[in-house]
């Protein structure tokens, strides 16, 4: 279980570290901020990335998710009452297997995705989201 813990985190914290990079306004791995948008947002309506605090957001709640990932793998213990623990895990795991489901499940009613969104999110995101809530799901079932 520490292991899982330990992955989750390292994933985790892997995607806050994208997203404090973007939030900087440098658009690695794309040679520029529409060819981001095209990459990971994929909506073909929108041109610039959001703003570098919305970016933040996302990243500072990828790092706390980590820290729950920790917490769920009893790695580190937070001074809070253990249904806050349980509570945090299952809605991550809920929040991460809605995400991955829906690129399969709703995804053409979403409207139309740019490339390389698509293939992306097909290949990528939404297999990694859904990763990342089974491993969640086995700290639910572990504690």
């Amino acid at each position: 279980m520490n292991l899982i813990a330990i992955i989750l985190f390292a994933i985790l914290a892997l995607l806050a570290v994208f997203h404090i990079i973007w939030a900087n306004r440098v658009f690695w791995p794309a040679k520029d901020e529409l060819s981001l948008v095209k990459m990971v947002i994929g909506d073909p309506n929108i041109r610039s990335m959001p703003s570098s605090k919305q970016t933040y957001f996302i990243a500072i709640a990828l790092l706390i998710a980590g820290i729950f990932a920790l917490w769920g793998g009893n790695i580190i213990a937070l001074p809070l009452p253990l249904w806050i623990r349980e509570l945090g895990i299952f809605l991550l795991a809920f929040t991460f297997g809605t995400r991955g489901l829906a690129t399969y499940m709703i995804a053409k009613h979403l409207g139309e995705k740019t490339q390389p969104f698509k293939m992306l999110d097909k290949t990528l995101f939404a297999p990694m989201s859904l990763l990342i809530s089974i491993g969640f799901i086995i700290l639910i079932v572990k504690m």
